[in-house]
């Protein structure tokens, strides 16, 4: 048998149909849970769990170096982001103009 994307596709959402029944809820609000709020929760650590073993621990130095790179963004940065987002959205809305006015035009007219 040969798969193609059609039977993959169904596969992948038979498998989250079938899970999402065995706890009698949508998948969407599995992933919506809220968090329980403590009215005496003060926000301080009382166990940490950045244990050597744990698949989430993460060393001193590999901390150190993620802190390093989170730094501010500068104004030359935000002025090249917000240019390198402007430039194709200014293309798409062109090209919806003009698609709009070939079927307006051309097409229907």
């Amino acid at each position: 048998m040969v798969l193609t994307a059609y039977h993959c596709i169904k596969i992948h959402f038979d498998c989250i149909k079938v899970k999402s029944e065995r706890t009698g809820k949508p998948k969407q609000a599995q992933r919506m849970k809220k968090r329980k709020e403590y009215k005496d929760d003060d926000g301080r650590t009382i166990a940490n769990m950045n244990v050597d073993g744990f698949r989430w621990y993460e060393s001193p130095e590999k901390k150190e170096r993620r802190a390093h790179v989170a730094k501010k963004v500068g104004k030359a940065e935000k002025r090249s982001m917000f240019v390198s987002l402007a430039i194709p959205l200014i293309c798409l809305a062109v090209g919806g103009i003009l698609a709009y006015l070939f079927c307006f035009y051309v097409w229907l007219g």
